[in-house]
């Protein structure tokens, strides 16, 4: 029922408290970026670091929340994105249409999760721009994306 829905897919922007479980996990232990790293600017590590991890760990499925598909960094634009698809009991119209709803808790939560996230430290530190993206993989639609400038983390 549209209910049972509702309330699975408002129990899963708690679908974003994966976050913060898959993060102190596996995450960023990559993309700690420790200044130790060899050569190159900041960017140009962040970059590298971006590519090899994603090349090594994704995608990874994490229940009960969607697939991280991709982390990828825009030098030109400070910018790091994650790239997330909608699988199974997320990725349907009813799932969409409660989550469109609910855009604005949902993006109040990722923001949440990104300030209390220890492992981005040095990216904040360094004002790099979040993205989250967030695609259908049953229409391959892009469903919802949220960018945090260092004005919001901070």
């Amino acid at each position: 029922s549209m209910l049972k829905v509702a309330t699975t897919v408002l129990s899963y922007s708690l679908l974003y408290i994966y976050d913060m479980k898959f993060r102190k996990t596996v995450s960023v232990a990559a993309l700690a970026l420790h200044h130790k790293s060899c050569g190159g600017t900041f960017d140009e590590r962040l970059d590298a670091e971006a590519r090899e991890y994603t090349e090594k760990h994704l995608p990874a499925l994490v229940e009960p929340g969607p697939m991280l598909d991709s982390i990828t960094s825009e030098a030109d634009q400070r910018t790091l994105h994650e790239s997330h698809t909608f699988l199974g009991q997320l990725d349907t119209p009813e799932a969409e249409s409660v989550m469109k709803e609910n855009e604005t808790m949902m993006r109040q939560t990722v923001l949440e999760n990104l300030r209390q996230d220890t492992k981005w430290q040095t990216c904040k530190e360094e004002g790099i721009r979040f993205a989250y993206h967030y695609r259908s993989t049953r229409t391959g639609d892009t469903v919802m994306v949220f960018t945090f400038e260092a004005m919001d983390y901070r």
